[in-house]
């Protein structure tokens, strides 16, 4: 299990820029329905999860009357997020420029955040800059989610795969493609191959009790995709058809995890604390830095 000092380690990161600025706006001249709210921010599960749990630790500093996006899937996870009472008279614009100040530097916080509510810069009107959106994958943030996470036994206790958890050989394939394959952002066959033929003749997979066992999964958005056919074909690999919430579930219980890039593949890696994870070389990169823990082990190909 690793731990970070959070804030001892902001103290030698400088995770914001010129372009940083604390905006503060009074909250009868804003959309109320923005405010203290997570929905219509943007992404998929994996960015939705990162801000849920940035806006709870504004919600637990300030006893937010806070909504969340996707609350309810959450809660199937085993991640119950904190509700508070409160709502103030002003309210600060939450942007990736001052996300990491804010949270990781008290003083900063108790001059621009105490006792406000808070607003993700995306959700408000026109015009805006994409820079002044708040994604909030920093590298601090992976962290703290991640610190988080380690501690939270609710989420093992509510995975109905639970029992499998260091009982298996298994292999679970998480492959990003979509929206992204025509940016030429995925990872290519070339980096699941190389991984996939390394785990095969690794000591631990060979000699694993389950060896005999060992079933080896794929997933992806696009499974139709040549890059997971190929792999299906030349490995004889087992699709596993599940839906967001129960592909992290039983995916995290295998005893290998491979990742591409992308916030969804990375939820899978910080959840399948009892697992081998291994993640590509990014060169193209959309998202935060956000794969740093140095546990995980790095592929080039």
């Amino acid at each position: 299990m690793i731990k970070h000092n959070l804030h001892n380690s902001y103290n030698s990161y400088n995770s914001y820029n010129s372009y940083n600025s604390y905006k503060i706006i009074k909250t009868n001249t804003l959309d109320i329905t923005k405010v203290n709210n997570t929905n219509d921010c943007g992404g998929r599960f994996g960015n939705i999860f990162i801000r849920n749990f940035v806006a709870e630790y504004f919600a637990k500093k300030n006893n937010l009357k806070i909504k969340y996006e996707r609350y309810e899937q959450l809660e199937k996870i085993g991640i119950k997020l904190f509700i508070g009472e409160n709502t103030y008279e002003e309210t600060l614009v939450l942007t990736d420029n001052n996300i990491d100040s804010i949270i990781f530097n008290e003083n900063i916080f108790n001059k621009y955040a105490l006792n406000r509510n808070i607003i993700f810069r995306q959700t408000l009107y026109n015009p805006f800059n994409l820079r002044d959106y708040a994604w909030c994958q920093t590298l601090l943030i992976a962290k703290m989610i991640n610190n988080i996470l380690n501690f939270e036994n609710r989420i093992y206790k509510n995975n109905p795969y639970q029992n499998r958890y260091k009982n298996n050989n298994d292999l679970f394939i998480h492959i990003r493609l979509g929206d992204i394959v025509d940016l030429k952002f995925n990872s290519p066959y070339e980096y699941y191959d190389s991984i996939i033929s390394r785990i095969y003749d690794s000591h631990n997979y060979k000699n694993s009790p389950y060896f005999n066992t060992g079933i080896s999964y794929i997933t992806s958005d696009s499974i139709n995709h040549n890059i997971c056919q190929r792999l299906i074909n030349k490995y004889k690999l087992k699709v596993y058809e599940g839906n967001e919430i129960e592909t992290l579930q039983f995916g995290s219980t295998c005893q290998s995890i491979v990742l591409s890039n992308g916030t969804y593949s990375w939820l899978l890696g910080i959840l399948s604390i009892h697992s081998n994870v291994h993640f590509p070389n990014i060169t193209k990169i959309w998202h935060g830095n956000i794969f740093i823990f140095p546990n995980w082990h790095k592929i080039g190909w």
